[in-house]
């Protein structure tokens, strides 16, 4: 039997060329500006090009006469705004391809299929770029702040359509979606103790982000009417306009009734029923956290460094997939969670958490699984040794160090979720060496 051959191939080619001012005054006051022309042939031959531009504006308060003295080295405010583009799909989408079948065996020849439907008016995704912030360095750069508060708004979003069935493919790109998303980014450093043998450092990162979908296609109404069909694991996205892309969105509950062992469901006008709707479901949290952020250490003694790394969560909503497919989606007469003897029904009047222990049938999406989660992870730690002089010369290098890491320490949880054999916590262990020549 001959075996079945295919291939694909993918080419594109981008082109840019740009234009950076610069002006700086009495290194007190500057001024960058950078236009931009971007081509790509991704696009569609009537907006392969597009123009983009940025500017921005700082002041040097530390160079002022009233704001200069001895423990501040930088005090610098700065704003800016422009356009930026991306290119985030694959080559063709704006042309009008085919796929050869042979189940479409014709007397002279093979058939062939659309793949995708051209847009030659296909045109750059666009952001709008506005931001603020400023940057303090205070004794000898001993402590460190930046800050920023931005607003982006991406518009010309490129994202599927629908496509009337005759045409021979269902869906095709076009730019019908916006986007805006804004936040504040905090970071600080300083050194707890700088000397000659000893020195330690402490810093961190936070960032706050939200984001909101201003306008969406009918193609993505259209998944989400077939998302809502599906009784899955978790909760599929749902694309609303005036919402978050990461928004949670489940049937409100109302428990377990004690009578009988099903779940009460809380429509949208507030009655309740044993029928579950998906047109019930509601907004009851974001999968994006409201803070995120890291924290690490830096401690060195003479040429021995231990670095530590902790990354945080806060304010995030999250489905708990353990209890929906390890305590109610379970078989109690196999391997179980023991919250599937204590915590289901089992008998007319029983006060229980979750549904009838003979009902093993994948739970509805609803509110008993959202569970609100604060983490903190020790994400990595690095213990390395510099090596001397006498050891660079022999290989020859500018630089060189040994050492051990170690990654997913520990981790702290307000909520419990079952890792398994699906998705492993990941404790890895390794031995760096690293060489500059």
């Amino acid at each position: 039997m001959e075996a079945l051959r295919g291939g694909s191939q993918d080419l594109n080619a981008d082109v840019a060329g740009f234009l950076n001012l610069n002006y700086l005054f009495r290194n007190r006051y500057y001024f960058d500006g950078v236009y931009q022309i971007s081509g790509s042939s991704k696009f569609g031959a009537n907006n392969r090009y597009s123009h983009f531009w940025s500017a921005g504006l700082g002041w040097n308060l530390h160079n002022e006469e009233f704001l200069k003295n001895d423990w501040l080295d930088i005090f610098k405010l700065r704003v800016s705004t422009g356009y930026t583009g991306k290119v985030s799909f694959a080559p063709y989408q704006a042309l009008t391809t085919y796929r050869y079948n042979i189940d479409l065996n014709y007397l002279n020849g093979i058939g062939a299929i659309p793949i995708t439907i051209g847009n030659p008016d296909l045109r750059w995704e666009r952001t709008m770029n506005y931001n603020a912030g400023a940057d303090i360095s205070i004794l000898k750069r001993r402590i460190n702040l930046s800050a920023d508060v931005y607003l982006r708004k991406t518009t010309d979003l490129v994202i599927d359509k629908t496509i009337p069935p005759s045409a021979g493919a269902t869906i095709g790109k076009d730019n019908l979606g916006e986007i805006e998303n804004k936040g504040i980014e905090i970071k600080l450093d300083g050194y707890v103790i700088q000397g000659k043998e000893w020195n330690w450092q402490l810093g961190t990162i936070i960032t706050h982000n939200r984001n909101k979908i201003l306008r969406i296609s009918n193609a993505l109404q259209a998944i989400n009417d077939r998302n809502n069909a599906l009784n899955t694991l978790s909760p599929l996205p749902q694309f609303q306009e005036g919402e978050s892309t990461t928004a949670l969105k489940v049937v409100r509950s109302a428990g377990i009734d004690p009578a009988t062992g099903k779940e009460v469901f809380i429509k949208l006008n507030g009655d309740r029923t044993f029928v579950f709707d998906p047109a019930d479901k509601v907004v009851v949290g974001d999968l994006q956290p409201k803070v995120l952020g890291t924290f690490y250490s830096v401690l060195s003694y003479r040429r021995f460094t231990a670095a530590t790394y902790f990354r945080f969560f806060y304010d995030q909503y999250i489905y708990n997939t353990t209890l929906a497919s390890k305590v109610e989606g379970s078989n109690p007469m196999f391997n179980a969670d023991y919250r599937v003897f204590e915590s289901r029904w089992k008998k007319p009047g029983d006060i229980a958490l979750y549904r009838n222990i003979a009902d093993q049938s994948f739970p509805y999406q609803t509110t008993r699984f959202v569970q609100k989660e604060n983490t903190l992870t020790l994400s990595r730690f690095n213990l390395s040794y510099e090596l001397g002089q006498q050891w660079l010369k022999k290989i020859r290098a500018n630089k060189a160090s040994v050492g051990v890491s170690m990654n997913d320490i520990f981790r702290l949880s307000t909520v419990q979720i079952e890792r398994g054999t699906d998705y492993l916590f990941s404790r890895g262990f390794d031995l760096n060496l690293n060489i500059i020549f």
